[in-house]
């Protein structure tokens, strides 16, 4: 039982109230934790073990959420949300968060983990997806003999293995003792008959590359051949394959499919079952014993258009195709006839194995372009941060003009990288268009503002042009009449699920004005208070001094109403901590909205510029009282889009280390802004190792995770751009990588010029649109 967490709570809280079957009461909850408990109450056949359930909302919280047993705690933006201005995603992560929560009166509250060594048991359970029958039967018998007491990893695979029947406490300390996991190789071996076998090869995979080294692995692969006719995909009963990883190795012939195990990593034994329970796709599980090989074959397939891939994504390992099979696996995606699961895995595992060299770039970004008919948001979410994630690294070259090292984003690599962008997200966005409509579905929702802040990011006119409009119409809306619902001004504001989106495109694309506006916007829903004058933003906050001088002005305002409010506005007065009198907006204390979720995508957003004045304008912003120290990470974070912001913030994070814990509030979101600041450089001199050995770091694997992603970047780098090799020679219709293609430079850094490099100054890159 949990012992280390506890709250208590003296408010004259606003509490909603609802009941779950067997009168458990749920104060403060919405109908997800009803939803929550009673679906988690029938799962595990166990009930909720006390008289109620508290959710609290808390102003000033650093966690997003704290699974106090009975009282659970959680950012604002975490629970609560304005019905009528919440986007589609802050509604699913309010359901995440919730959900997740509510099972951890389970997972850590009734049962505990016995150390910190098996925290795993309680964060680990409550994001994992394992076969129904074994939770359904493994965590009833768990529950119900650990309840009230305390388990360790191994307590847990006993219980599983007996009610399963797998040999779990066999294999899992392979996967949970062991560093990485398996990639697979596969190739295609065609026979002088036009009988097909499918080689097969095992590596430990690495985020950094492969790895021989380690014990055996228990592997369940799933993988089935197809044609490019929707037609093809009906499946035979399976047949299910023993593996062990042994010194042998050997082959199994299924009718017209033949399996060929290759190098000396495998050996199989055969035999059948009727049915396979497959595990959650999107979390890339194996096969419910986690130590049989799943082969499905397809009826009637022709040999000369066999595609051996994953079906459903259902292995705990990455795949890496040989050429002849990625390019009929590139037919059957641009035919339509990979499933949407299998197209997010293939993306994820083509980016992976190519950061750890495994692949050329080049070749995973023409991989890319079997997208171009995508119009699967989860697909789009997948793919838009790859290609961002390789924007980040393009980001990181430079260029030698003159006296002068700069880097541009009106390279030819930036631009091909556009190119390939456009011609991806072009096609979808004629499709959806940029306004929503009544007839949306979910999927719209969520693809539009990917689409939307993918051209964006690439300088597509229409797009910006939109964005502009809308924000203009948007800013007129709330500054007009805040708090409004008048149909004719909700009109004119910004789809809620569009808004992150258009603010970090305006903000890219403007300057001191946009982000004087955003600010503005910003004080209407959250409280602010601040002055936008001469392109100048003076900001100050409710301190209690100040709410002793206020005390009056907030009557007036009472007894005003708005109108009046605004004709007055200059004999509201306040006083800056330099005595600078300022006048003060305060209509927010006329409403009742928190719009929380607001105020944290406006803070993002402030970081998608470009300007390096603006950038530091950000940080001394960051560190006044306007913000609360929860929310800094989100302006701090939002400025690493750009080459500069991340040298900018880099330099911030020395300059003020040794306050910066207190400044963020806690350890874990200062980890948070030191892995951001420094994890994208692609050059190890950048993030020395000297600086963190001089300084009391309070985390230091997310130190040693730093470190390693600044020398995986420069691996990549070297190996994927430095070569004087094609870029992705269709996808970029001839752009080709290396610095000796830029002859133009000077002329590009004499159009745009950039501030230097420097000690990590805050250098900033040159805006380009296609």
């Amino acid at each position: 039982m949990a012992t280390y967490i506890i709250a208590i709570m003296l408010e004259d809280f606003e509490c909603i109230s609802t009941t779950v079957p067997n009168n458990i009461t749920s104060n403060h909850a919405l109908a997800v934790a009803k939803k929550s408990l009673a679906f988690y109450i029938e799962l595990f056949q166990c009930p909720y073990a006390l008289p109620k359930l508290h959710l609290v909302a808390i102003p000033d919280f650093d966690y997003s959420a704290m699974e106090i047993w009975g009282l659970v705690t959680f950012r604002e933006t975490a629970l609560l949300i304005d019905p009528e201005n919440a986007s589609l995603l802050s509604r699913q992560n309010v359901v995440l968060t919730v959900a997740h929560e509510v099972s951890h009166m389970w997972f850590g509250n009734l049962v505990t983990m016995s150390w910190w060594t098996d925290l795993w048991l309680k964060e680990g359970l409550t994001l994992d997806d394992l076969p129904l029958i074994l939770l359904s039967d493994g965590m009833k018998a768990y529950f119900g003999k650990f309840k009230y007491s305390n388990a360790t990893t191994e307590d847990l695979c006993t219980v599983l293995q007996a009610t399963s029947g797998c040999g779990v406490t066999e294999f899992m300390p392979l996967w949970t003792k062991q560093t990485g996991y398996p990639v697979l190789s596969v190739r295609l071996i065609r026979a002088p008959d036009g009988k097909c076998s499918v080689g097969l090869k095992q590596q430990r995979f690495l985020a950094g590359g492969s790895s021989t080294n380690g014990k055996r692995l228990f592997l369940g692969i799933c993988f089935r051949t197809c044609t490019i006719t929707k037609s093809d995909v009906a499946m035979v009963e399976p047949h299910v394959l023993a593996l062990r990883w042994t010194t042998k190795y050997g082959s199994v012939k299924l009718d017209n499919v033949h399996v060929k195990v290759n190098a000396s990593h495998f050996a199989f034994n055969v035999h059948r079952r009727t049915a396979t329970t497959l595990v959650h796709p999107n979390y890339r599980r194996a096969v419910e014993d986690y130590e049989r090989l799943l082969l499905h074959k397809v009826v009637d397939i022709p040999s000369s258009a066999s595609n051996p891939r994953e079906p459903n994504a259902v292995g705990f390992y990455r795949v890496l195709y040989k050429p002849v099979i990625m390019n009929t696996i590139i037919e059957a995606i641009s035919s339509g006839t990979v499933s949407e699961r299998d197209r997010i895995t293939l993306l994820d595992d083509q980016f992976a194995v190519a950061r750890a060299g495994f692949l050329r770039l080049d070749e995973v970004l023409q991989f890319c372009r079997a997208f171009v008919k995508e119009t699967r948001h989860r697909v789009w979410l997948v793919l838009s941060d790859r290609l961002a994630q390789v924007r980040t690294l393009l980001g990181e070259a430079t260029y030698p003009v003159g006296d002068k090292v700069v880097f541009l984003e009106a390279s030819k690599e930036i631009c091909g990288l556009n190119k390939l962008c456009n011609e991806l997200a072009l096609p979808v966005y004629e499709k959806i268009g940029f306004e929503p409509t009544s007839t949306d579905s979910n999927n719209d929702r969520l693809l539009r503002p990917i689409i939307i802040s993918t051209l964006g990011r690439i300088g597509h006119a229409d797009v910006i042009c939109r964005a502009q409009t809308a924000f203009r119409r948007h800013y007129a809306a709330v500054i007009s009449a805040p708090g409004d619902d008048d149909a004719a001004n909700q009109s004119e504001r910004i789809s809620p699920d569009l808004r992150a989106a258009i603010y970090s495109i305006c903000m890219r694309n403007g300057g001191v004005e946009v982000f004087g506006k955003l600010l503005e916007v910003c004080h209407h829903i959250s409280g602010f208070i601040m002055q936008v004058s001469c392109g100048r933003v003076l900001a100050i906050a409710f301190t209690e001094r100040m709410l002793a001088e206020l005390t009056s002005c907030v009557v007036w305002l009472e007894e005003w109403g708005l109108e009046e409010v605004r004709r007055n506005q200059e004999r509201i007065v306040g006083r800056n901590e330099q005595g600078q009198r300022l006048p003060l907006l305060l209509y927010q204390l006329l409403t009742q909205s928190i719009m929380n979720d607001e105020r944290v995508r406006i803070l993002s957003s402030l970081g998608a510029t470009t300007n390096a004045d603006i950038i530091g304008r950000i940080f001394d912003f960051t560190f006044t009282e306007c913000v609360r120290k929860q929310d800094r990470f989100h302006l701090l974070l939002g400025v690493t889009e750009s080459p500069g912001g991340r040298r900018a913030l880099w330099k911030l994070v020395r300059d003020r280390f040794s306050t910066l814990s207190e400044d963020l509030s806690t350890s874990h979101l200062l980890a948070r802004v030191l892995k951001g600041s420094a994890a994208a450089f692609a050059s190890e001199e950048r993030c020395s190792k000297t600086f963190f050995e001089e300084h009391d770091v309070p985390c230091p694997r997310v130190i040693q995770q730093t470190l390693e992603s600044v020398k995986i970047n420069a691996e990549q780098w070297k190996r994927d751009i430095e070569v004087q090799e094609p870029f992705g020679k269709g996808a970029y219709r001839g752009v080709t990588m290396g610095h000796n293609g830029g002859s133009n430079l000077s002329q590009q850094y004499a159009a745009n010029p950039v501030a230097e490099i420097g000690d990590f100054s805050a250098s900033m890159s040159v805006s380009s649109k296609v």
